[in-house]
C-alpha cells in the first residue's frame, strides 16, 4: 500500500509540474505574425503523422461503421458519448460561475439519464439543447492566455493551455469525474478494456461525423496544415464565449479526444479559409 501512494504521489507531483511549466508558456507573448506557432515544423510533422494513421486506419473503419451500422443505432450511441461527458461540462458551468447553464446541464444529465438512459436527447428535443465546457474553456475565462499552439500526437490540435487542462483533469477528480469513479470501482484489466473501448467508439463516432468532409477541406485547402489551425483557433475562440460573438466556425473533428471540433455545415466556410490562405 505505501508504495502504491509513494508511485500515486509521486504522479501526481510530476502532472503537476507539467500543468505548471504549460501555464507559464502560456503566457508568453504572441509573435508579430500572429501565428503563435513557435513548434510549427515539428507541429507539421506530427499533424502529417496524426493524417497517416487517420488514412490508414480510422477513416478505413469509420467508413465500414458507417456503411454497416443504420443512423439510428449511431445517433443513440452519439448520444450516449455526450451524455457520460456531461459532467465535465458541468464541472466547467460552475467553475465559470454560469449558473443558469449549470442548473441546465444538471437536468439534462438526470432526465436524459431516467427518461433517456443515455442513449436518447429529451432535453434537446424539450428544447434544452446541451453545450460542452473543458476546464480549457475555464483557464480562458479565468484569463489564461492560449499561449503557443502545438499538435499532439493522436490528440491533434491544441495549444499550452489546454494541453495543461487536460493534464488538471487526469490529476482532479472533480474535473472529469468517470475514470477516477472507474479507478476505484473497476480493476486493472476492466478499466483498461472500458477505457479503450469509450476512446475508440469516440474516435469512430466523431469521425463518421466530417466522413468525406475532411477529404474536401484537404483537396481545397492552399495549405491544410494552416487552414486546420486558423480554423481550430476561430472555433475554440467561439466556444470560450459561449457562440455570443457570432456564427459558430464549423470545424471538422479529426482528433480522438478533442471535443470542441464540429461538423461543418456546407462548403462556404472551406472555400473560405483556402482564400485566407
Amino acid at each position: 500500500m505505501l508504495k502504491i501512494l509513494t508511485k500515486s504521489v509521486g504522479v501526481s507531483r510530476a502532472l503537476a509540474l507539467a500543468l505548471s511549466a504549460f501555464l507559464l508558456a502560456s503566457c508568453a507573448g504572441k509573435p508579430a505574425d500572429g501565428t503563435n506557432d513557435p513548434m510549427e515544423s515539428f507541429n507539421r510533422e506530427v499533424f502529417d503523422f496524426n493524417m497517416t494513421l487517420d488514412r490508414a486506419i480510422l477513416r478505413p473503419i469509420t467508413r465500414a461503421y458507417v456503411d454497416a451500422v443504420p443512423d439510428p443505432i449511431r445517433d443513440m450511441l452519439h448520444n450516449f458519448l455526450f451524455h457520460i461527458k456531461e459532467p465535465v461540462t458541468l464541472a466547467n458551468d460552475l467553475l465559470q460561475g454560469e449558473w443558469d447553464r449549470a442548473g441546465q446541464t444538471s437536468a439534462r444529465i438526470v432526465l436524459n439519464t431516467i427518461v433517456g438512459f443515455g442513449m436518447w436527447d429529451v432535453m434537446t428535443s424539450s428544447g434544452a439543447e446541451g453545450h460542452k465546457e473543458d476546464f480549457g474553456q475555464t483557464l480562458a475565462v479565468w484569463g489564461v492566455s492560449d499561449g503557443p499552439y502545438l499538435v499532439l500526437p493522436l490528440l491533434g490540435p491544441s495549444n499550452a493551455r489546454d494541453t495543461a487542462a487536460e493534464v488538471a483533469q487526469f490529476i482532479y477528480p472533480f474535473l472529469d469525474p468517470a475514470p477516477h469513479a472507474m479507478d476505484a470501482h473497476l480493476d486493472a484489466s476492466t478499466r483498461f478494456t472500458v477505457n479503450g473501448t469509450r476512446i475508440a467508439l469516440t474516435a469512430i463516432d466523431k469521425r463518421a461525423q466530417v466522413l468525406g468532409k475532411l477529404a474536401e477541406l484537404e483537396k481545397t485547402s492552399l495549405d491544410f496544415y494552416a487552414t486546420i489551425r486558423s480554423l481550430y483557433r476561430q472555433k475554440r475562440a467561439d466556444q470560450i464565449r459561449n457562440g455570443e460573438s457570432g456564427d459558430a466556425v464549423p470545424i471538422p473533428e479529426i482528433t480522438l479526444e478533442l471535443d470542441g471540433l464540429d461538423e461543418p455545415t456546407g462548403e462556404e466556410p472551406i472555400a473560405q479559409a483556402s482564400q485566407a490562405k
